[in-house]
């Protein structure tokens, strides 16, 4: 992150942000998301806030040099001390936070079997709300049988209307990476069947 501040990928930058302006419509871009879940699977989430901050500015300032069209945003996982790495408001243009739902990980550090779309959603939400920007759910999956993944899902779309600022949300439709929820865990399935997902916001669109 040192090297992105001190302008050593400038030049990537701006190629990228003459990509994103031959486009011609608004492109929405997550940079150095999920910063303050400090795990190791991601080189910029560190303890380092200042570092992530100064590095965020300067992408933000740099590709708004080339293009005029991006929808900046910036999306922590949600979690307690994300504040500390707000790089100010002038530099955001959506907050994206992250909503899973995984029952094994939840039974361990929880001790709820499951937990709801509303449980998940409004600790993290009252932590980005007082930022007053759009918020973006950029991930969202939950795993488990067909049954509960749609039983849970039909409750977050139902939901949604409690959070007036969230604007979109955006289902993680894979099978996460091995290991990161750690060594203890076989990799979650958020995997929903695109027709079943269809029916389902269809319904409640």
């Amino acid at each position: 992150m040192g090297d992105v501040a001190a302008g050593k990928y400038d030049q990537r930058i701006q190629a990228l942000a003459l990509e994103i302006k031959a486009v011609g419509a608004p492109v929405f871009l997550n940079w150095g998301h999920e910063m303050e879940n400090v795990t190791g699977r991601y080189p910029w989430a560190n303890r380092n806030a200042h570092l992530y901050t100064d590095a965020y500015r300067h992408f933000v300032t740099r590709a708004r040099f080339s293009a005029n069209n991006i929808v900046f945003v910036w999306s922590p996982v949600g979690d307690k001390g994300l504040e500390r790495y707000w790089p100010g408001e002038e530099y955001v243009d959506r907050v994206g936070i992250s909503v899973f739902e995984f029952p094994a990980f939840d039974q361990d550090y929880h001790h709820q079997a499951t937990r709801s779309f509303h449980d998940l959603l409004s600790e993290k939400y009252a932590r980005v709300a007082k930022y007053h920007k759009p918020i973006v759910i950029v991930e969202c999956g939950v795993t488990g049988s067909k049954e509960y993944q749609l039983s849970w899902l039909a409750g977050a779309v139902r939901d949604l209307v409690n959070f007036p600022l969230v604007e979109a949300l955006l289902y993680f439709n894979a099978k996460d990476t091995p290991g990161a929820w750690g060594k203890q865990y076989d990799a979650p399935d958020w995997r929903v069947s695109g027709c079943d997902l269809a029916d389902l916001f269809g319904a409640n669109s």
